[in-house]
């Protein structure tokens, strides 16, 4: 699920972060006065508390403080393990889901699946799950269901809010398999306060990673496909990097596609691995060794705290490592959506969902041909059919959103809508892009009251058809070349010829930790060719790869940096207009010829710069009112097969490989030419504006019109001018023929 938190009671959630470190805080209703609120406080022990009672307890509106646990064979765990003993990490199936190492189940009911490795000579006894959860949750009404497959462990509390602590849920036999296992965690929240879906966006619990798996001890175990998994699980988690040996350069190829295997067979995300390792590592960690054969094979040897997975690579290739670890499930593939027609959205994957909480939103996910490109104002249709219940407050609202652009908002409050009847929404095609797109819905009902915690009274209150229809119009065999579009055309060829330019072993080891992140694609995108990877350090780029569009490498480095200017927040002010009155006064101040020259002078920008833009100086302002970690970018117009990453030397090489993989994957796909990851962890695209898409199809009588019209939505500017210039030709031939005419007779 995916939010956007609106601004809502700041001054609450930093009341909580300073209560939870110094002392006791009120939680302020943000409709009434703090002091109004005088059970809800977070209470610290007093003295040196022991590890038993190191925790903050919030009661609630009537005092009672939440149970310990929901569960009476959940049992209190402290994160920290043994000396001998390792954890089986916990990993999300869902690519994208892990950020910063944690999993976050946000809103009133949220869920996800994870895959758990067990090792067959040493199954685990328990499974232990740390959290942490927002001050606002109130544990007694709130609970995580955890299940093994279909065989529920228990219910965990949410109530660690002072930081991460550890649940211990016994396993019983048989629960586990050797191998891969599915377990799913459904969490149930309640605002301790207030009602609504401004309140859902305080609901929220974290599973840390790290801490949050199946123990076990590595010394006791017999090496074999298993185990290996199980201590790759545990590398994944513990944030260590998995050793890769290859002698041979020559098998920088099979390293790749290895990399990219064990990625899949992992849920991918996480991996990080390390080409610079001793011979005999004084850290125990899982290595991946390739060599050449005569046949190839996979044999898996070493210890149970080091074992090592041999791949002997003959002529034909690789041998295929899932047969030897076992085939596990991987996301699904987005459904490619046929165009030109009517396509209902089960067809896409999305099934009819009753709502019953109040902030809810949903993804239909899909693909369009590689090669379509639409910038002009045709317009796509979704035919909607839902259901919304009677008597919803008013403000409830269902909101349709298209690669993260709303395009209508429907009140709920004021009508009741029924399946049997269609509702079109009609939307810019120019919004969807070929490869991935998601098409959102975001349902929000306010509390009824708001100041108040919910009734425990639960009824459907939006239901979304999966009978709806989508319509995407016909586009020209066009694309249009960038971050995205570079992105998807990114296989193992390009990856290979990274780690071939690779001058060092830590910047090899990135390369394969990106193969791990990115999605394996059965038919990559064709559109433009493949593409190569260039990764290089931030203070290393190469000013040709910016093509026409350098300016300066202080602009760069002001970029990829932590030290924010005041440029970003002078910009706006620059850019405010000013009273009239200061105005008027400046006019009779400098003369009303220079205030007069001044006004045409900025006119004559204007139009100069909509005739002759200038993309350098517009990168270069974009670029200075942000910083960021990391830029992925595709700029020079004579190399766009070639895409480009700079990393700045403070950020964690793992974690913009798995923003990258996520990108790749999840939300709100890149547009444009250049995209910044944020240190926060998010994208921001800048587009090239002068640049012109490319044709892939021969021009016809029946799509010159559309293939016109995206050249002209591409350089509106020049198309304007050739129209302007069109017009005057016409106009003076018409005057010279009225001129000629006139003097004959």
């Amino acid at each position: 699920m995916t939010r956007t938190r609106p601004p809502f009671h700041l001054a609450a959630i930093a009341s909580l972060v300073l209560a939870a470190s110094a002392g006791a805080q009120s939680l302020p209703n943000p409709e009434s006065d703090p002091q109004e609120q005088p059970d809800a406080t977070i209470q610290l022990p007093s003295g040196a508390p022991s590890d038993d009672d190191a925790r903050i307890a919030i009661p609630g509106p009537d005092g009672v403080t939440g149970s310990q646990t929901a569960d009476d064979d959940v049992t209190a765990e402290a994160p920290a393990l043994g000396e001998a003993e390792r954890i089986s990490s916990l990993w999300p199936v869902r690519i994208g889901m892990a950020q910063n190492g944690r999993v976050r189940l946000s809103g009133e009911r949220d869920s996800a699946e994870f895959i758990l490795f067990a090792p067959a000579s040493g199954m685990p006894d328990r499974l232990i799950l740390s959290t942490v959860s927002s001050a606002y949750v109130l544990p007694r009404d709130s609970r995580l269901r955890v299940l093994v497959g279909d065989d529920e462990l228990g219910m965990v509390t949410p109530e660690n809010i002072s930081g991460v602590d550890g649940m211990a849920l016994p396993l019983p036999g048989g629960v586990l398999q050797p191998g891969a296992n599915r377990v799913r965690i459904e969490a149930v929240h309640r605002h301790r306060l207030y009602c609504g879906a401004q309140a859902s966006y305080d609901l929220w619990t974290d599973i840390d990673l790290s801490l949050s798996g199946a123990p076990y001890r590595p010394e006791t175990l017999v090496t074999g496909p298993t185990e290996f998994l199980t201590a790759v699980a545990a590398a994944r988690g513990a944030g260590e990097p998995i050793g890769m040996r290859f002698d041979d350069p020559s098998l920088r190829d099979e390293a790749v596609t290895a990399a990219r295997s064990l990625g899949g067979i992992l849920a991918g995300g996480g991996l990080s691995f390390d080409l610079d390792i001793p011979a005999d590592p004084e850290a125990p960690r899982p290595v991946l060794a390739l060599t050449r054969g005569d046949t190839a094979t996979a044999t898996i040897g070493g210890t149970g705290a080091s074992p090592a997975m041999v791949l002997r690579v003959d002529p034909t290739g690789l041998p295929d490592m899932g047969q030897t670890l076992g085939t596990h499930p991987v996301a699904e593939t987005p459904p490619a959506m046929e165009t030109g027609r009517k396509v209902a959205l089960s067809d896409l994957g999305f099934e009819t969902y009753a709502v019953e909480d109040h902030l809810w939103s949903g993804d239909v996910t899909f693909t369009l041909p590689d090669a379509w490109l639409v910038a002009t104002n045709e317009r796509a249709e979704l035919s909607l059919r839902f259901d919304n219940a009677p008597g919803l407050p008013e403000g409830s609202r269902l909101r349709v959103i298209v690669n993260g652009e709303p395009v209508r908002m429907i009140p709920l409050h004021d009508e009741v809508h029924q399946s049997s009847d269609v509702l079109p929404v009609r939307f810019g095609a120019e919004l969807l892009q070929a490869g991935r797109n998601d098409l959102s819905f975001e349902v929000i009902v306010p509390g009824d009251p708001a100041d108040a915690p919910c009734p425990d009274v639960r009824f459907t209150r939006v239901s979304i058809d999966d009978s709806s229809m989508l319509r995407v119009p016909n586009s020209p065999e066009m694309y249009a070349p960038g971050v995205a579009s570079a992105l998807g055309r990114l296989g193992p060829e390009g990856l290979t010829e990274a780690l071939t330019r690779a001058t060092r072993a830590e910047r090899a080891g990135n390369i394969l930790d990106i193969a791990a992140a990115l999605p394996r694609r059965e038919t990559p995108q064709t559109a433009g060719g493949s593409v190569s990877l260039i990764v290089t350090d931030a203070n290393e780029i190469d000013q040709a790869s910016f093509g026409s569009l350098w300016s300066g490498r202080e602009v760069v480095n002001g970029t990829l940096g932590r030290v924010q200017t005041s440029n970003r927040d002078a910009e706006p002010q620059a850019r405010a207009r000013r009273p009239v009155e200061l105005q008027r006064a400046q006019m009779f101040e400098s003369g009303i010829v220079d205030w007069a020259g001044e006004r045409v002078a900025r006119v004559r920008d204007f139009f100069s710069s909509l005739l002759f833009p200038d993309p350098a100086a517009e990168l270069a302002e974009w670029m200075g009112q942000r910083r960021g970690q990391a830029l992925l970018y595709q700029l020079d117009e004579e190399t766009p097969d070639t895409l480009y990453l700079a990393v700045t030397e403070e950020a964690r090489f793992q974690d913009v490989a798995d923003a990258v993989g996520r990108v790749a994957t999840t939300g709100v796909p890149l547009q444009g030419h250049m995209a910044l990851l944020t240190w926060d962890g998010r994208w921001e695209s800048w587009a090239d504006t002068s640049r012109l898409p490319e044709l892939a199809d021969t021009v016809t009588f029946t799509n010159a019109r559309a293939i016109a019209g995206n050249y002209a939505a591409a350089r509106p500017s020049a198309f304007v001018a050739v129209l302007l210039l069109t017009t005057l030709l016409s106009a003076a031939a018409a005057y010279a023929f009225l001129i000629h005419s006139r003097g004959r007779q």
